[in-house]
């Protein structure tokens, strides 16, 4: 049985600090940050999440593996009253030299969804599997096919799986959960989460040590500087190298939204550190939980990444949000009108007067928004990165041209194509890699080659949005 240890005071202030990077653990070939979630969707393949944490349980050590499934992420097919879809779900298991030490196979499954709209739900279902295994490091292989289509998705991290003797302390990960049950919450494995969730806590088991030895385990949350800005039109003059929307996010200082100190005592059956989060708004954030003997020395430092995005993402459900994403093809003034309305009703009016302008038909203008907003979320699941993806340079283009005919994909940079003239003024699209020598980075940036030349074609495309002729 782990014992669960809350921490009893938490100090919190904000000061800029150097970012420390650190580890003590036996390391496979390099691990990124994101590695095991989806952070680039794929269309067609299912889209899971995968956390692997190396665990002692009544004194054996192993791993325990989450698996992340969206409903949306599958093909459901009519059944009866209700929907289903048919997967299979499996874990490999290979040590540093490559040679398997664990396998499992499940499936196929069946998930039901009672409604169209359940089959839609990007809140995930959890699946938990436990594997003995012996102390050592591994890379962890998980998959997810559609029974359906046939299609199947990889995720890959690392793990550590700790070694308990009576002279050495180890530690697990860091595990996100969010739920008030005093036994452990509802785990949290994906990379993105919920903006101003109310529960939320991050768990550390720790194991090993004599009996009674003191350590102290501090638990530092760190925010990251980060552009939020919308992208600017491709005919404006491209971002400065330096510049906020070019580097992104500033990961070598951050602010220090909270410090927990807490001094726990070796137990045989092993502890859990909780500590409670702060509600957090949408933004780049950091854990790290260090742990040091009675003489000072460190015994691990733990680091967990975590991208909130606000609540509904991928989909847009906040008006404020909605207006925002107005500004590819709405005058400045136009959203400003919006939301001077003195109240949210008002605003939606507006809002609704914005859209029924375009065409003059209620019920053309309702399927000119269903396409314009479908249009942000894909932008949102395909070019996310340290801001939403429908206000990154990727996204703009998407949502006011659509997809392109074509591209071409380079280590350094891609190339949108929507014509076959590549050379024509609007006809295609550069958009350059930016690379940040930073091993924790986790998300992918592309900055556009922008040009005056854009200005005609992108004009042209506004405006068949603005006379409700997107089709």
């Amino acid at each position: 049985m782990i014992h669960r240890i809350r921490p009893a005071a938490t100090g919190a202030f904000l000061v800029l600090i150097g970012l420390l990077v650190a580890g003590c653990a036996p390391r496979l070939p390099y691990d990124p940050a994101q590695a095991g979630r989806t952070v680039v969707y794929e269309a067609g393949l299912p889209d899971f999440d995968l956390e692997s944490m190396g665990t002692v349980r009544a004194g054996k050590p192993g791993l325990e593996v989450y698996i992340g499934l969206p409903y949306v992420s599958l093909v459901f097919s009519k059944a009866d009253s209700g929907f289903t879809a048919r997967f299979s779900r499996g874990i490999i298991v290979r040590d540093a030299a490559g040679a398997v030490q664990a396998r499992r196979a499940v499936g196929p499954d069946t998930l039901r969804a009672e409604t169209y709209e359940a089959t839609h739900a990007y809140a995930p279902v959890l699946f938990t599997h436990r594997l003995a295994l012996p102390e050592g490091a591994y890379m962890v292989e998980a998959w997810v096919m559609d029974e359906q289509s046939g299609k199947q998705a990889v995720r890959r991290q690392e793990a550590v799986v700790p070694g308990v003797t009576a002279a050495q302390r180890a530690a697990s990960g860091i595990l996100l959960q969010r739920g008030l049950a005093e036994g452990g919450g509802e785990p949290l494995v994906s990379l993105h989460i919920p903006a101003d969730e109310t529960s939320l806590r991050a768990v550390l088991e720790l194991y090993g040590g004599a009996r009674g030895a003191p350590v102290e385990v501090s638990m530092r949350l760190l925010q990251f500087a980060s552009d939020t800005t919308i992208a600017a039109p491709p005919f404006l003059f491209k971002s400065t190298r330096g510049s906020a929307p070019y580097g992104g996010v500033s990961y070598r200082k951050a602010d220090t939204l909270q410090v927990t100190h807490r001094v726990v005592h070796g137990d045989p059956d092993g502890l859990a550190v909780v500590f409670e989060l702060p509600a957090l708004g949408a933004g780049i954030y950091r854990i790290q939980v260090e742990g040091r003997s009675e003489d000072g020395g460190l015994l691990f430092i733990k680091e967990r990444e975590l991208s909130v995005k606000p609540q509904g993402f991928p989909r847009i459900v906040d008006l404020d949000e909605l207006v925002a994403a107005l500004a590819y093809i709405a005058e400045a003034q136009e959203i400003e009108h919006i939301r001077a309305g003195a109240t949210a009703l008002e605003r939606k009016r507006r809002f609704d007067a914005f859209w029924a302008a375009r065409t003059g038909n209620k019920v053309q203008a309702a399927d000119l928004i269903a396409r314009y907003y479908s249009r942000v979320e894909e932008a949102n699941l395909r070019y996310t990165s340290f801001k939403a993806g429908w206000k990154t340079d990727r996204g703009m283009v998407s949502i006011v041209l659509g997809s392109p005919l074509y591209n071409e994909n380079r280590l350094d940079h891609e190339t949108w194509f929507y014509s076959y003239d590549g050379e024509r003024g609007g006809g295609s699209f550069v958009f350059e890699r930016v690379f940040v020598f930073d091993a924790l980075i986790p998300y992918p940036h592309y900055v556009l080659e922008r040009r005056p030349a854009f200005d005609y074609e992108w004009r042209r495309a506004v405006e068949r949005w603005r006379r409700g002729e997107v089709r």
